[in-house]
């Protein structure tokens, strides 16, 4: 339950951050029609076709999108793998698999 309050929180304060950044520093924020509203993906992240990102998404370093994934309120820490549908407030911890299957 602890946990669960902790990401609801850094959510919340992803949130605020993503709105600072419109704010004052637009060009950080992801553009093109697969996002939605504020968005941040390091410039290493991969990202399938087909994909809604957003609103409230980080995308950490080494992150890897399969097509056509769902992604909202949520943040991607390092080398995160999605591979299915995947939405809400939430904090995948590094080096996390998402998905069906294996590699």
């Amino acid at each position: 339950m602890l946990v669960e309050a902790c990401m609801l929180v850094f959510v919340a304060g992803l949130q605020l951050h993503l709105t600072s950044l419109r704010r004052t520093a637009p060009e950080t924020l992801a553009s093109g029609p697969e996002f939605e509203g504020n968005v941040i993906v390091h410039a290493s992240a991969k990202i399938g076709k087909d994909c809604k990102i957003g609103p409230n998404v980080s995308i950490g370093i080494g992150c890897e999108i399969d097509n056509g994934v769902r992604i909202a309120n949520s943040v991607l820490l390092h080398r995160v793998k999605v591979r299915c549908f995947f939405y809400g407030e939430s904090l995948p911890k590094s080096s996390l698999f998402l998905g069906f299957g294996g590699w």
